[in-house]
């Protein structure tokens, strides 16, 4: 039984990294940099998408894009979501007011993404991952700025982390309507963990509503993210921002209380594009 099972998840695994492949926006794709390029974005610069792969036999059905329009670059990359600066919870860890999230609604939820040592077909495209991160962060970084942050700006090698976050709070566009932005919930009985988060989250009801994302520190995932670029105080700052995310190997149990984190789900490879 335990080889059969080994054999499915190795199986799984080949095929979910050749959809990844075929995408074209895969970060361990040595050609990933031929279909990306960055673009000015209001105050930042974001990756848009220069050109699709061609359609295999599988996209016969599938309507191609618009080549005309432009369209954000959503990248894809495996990594194991590490237990240290695990901040996928329901506020974020804010505690109170700071000079970068002065309100709540301003606190982005992050994860820090290391390398899946436990899935080999993913890990050996681990240094690829970390090369096409630092060359496009390269493609857009600041003459003579020196200080990055974010995305792909901490370790080396194999001991590279990705940083990635998730607006956790949504404005709504019309006072009270409930209705606005699919995806959301409402902030009755969202749990927070301080007092100033409580207080926080009462002056927002009306016109804020979350945005929830299934995610558990400690798995391994398939994850989905937008990158922007902005240069700020004299640093480069280097953002991906979580789109989606399909949980390929849930964490180990553990008998720690858990913070106030949504539970992933294992969805079905055609769902998997879904934002969750």
């Amino acid at each position: 039984m335990a080889t059969s099972h080994t054999s499915f998840i190795d199986q799984r695994n080949i095929n979910i990294r050749e959809t990844l492949l075929h995408s074209g926006f895969y970060l361990g794709d040595r050609e990933l940099l031929q279909h990306v390029h960055w673009e000015p974005n209001g105050r930042k610069d974001s990756l848009f998408i220069t050109e699709y792969p061609p359609p295999s036999n599988h996209d016969d059905d599938i309507q191609s894009p618009d080549p005309s329009q432009k369209q954000l670059a959503t990248l894809s990359t495996v990594v194991q979501i590490a237990h240290n600066n695990y901040w996928i919870t329901s506020d974020a860890g804010w505690r109170g007011s700071t000079t970068i999230t002065p309100h709540l609604h301003d606190a982005k939820a992050t994860c820090i993404g290391v390398a899946p040592h436990d899935t080999p077909i993913f890990l050996n495209d681990f240094p690829i991952a970390v090369d096409n991160a630092r060359n496009l962060q390269q493609k857009t970084a600041t003459p003579d700025l020196q200080l990055r942050y974010g995305f792909a700006c901490n370790g080396q090698g194999q001991s590279t982390e990705f940083k990635f976050c998730h607006v956790l709070f949504e404005r709504t566009t019309e006072k009270g309507d409930p209705n606005l932005i699919e995806g959301t919930v409402d902030l009755n009985g969202w749990p927070v963990h301080s007092d100033a988060a409580e207080n926080e989250l009462m002056n927002m009801k009306t016109n804020y509503r979350a945005t929830p994302l299934a995610a558990y520190d400690g798995a391994v995932v398939e994850m989905h993210f937008n990158l922007s670029h902005s240069a700020f105080k004299g640093k480069d700052t280097y953002t991906a921002d979580i789109h989606c995310i399909r949980v390929l190997k849930p964490p180990p149990p553990t008998a720690a209380p858990k913070k106030h984190d949504l539970p992933a789900t294992f969805d079905p490879p055609a769902n998997r594009w879904c934002i969750v």
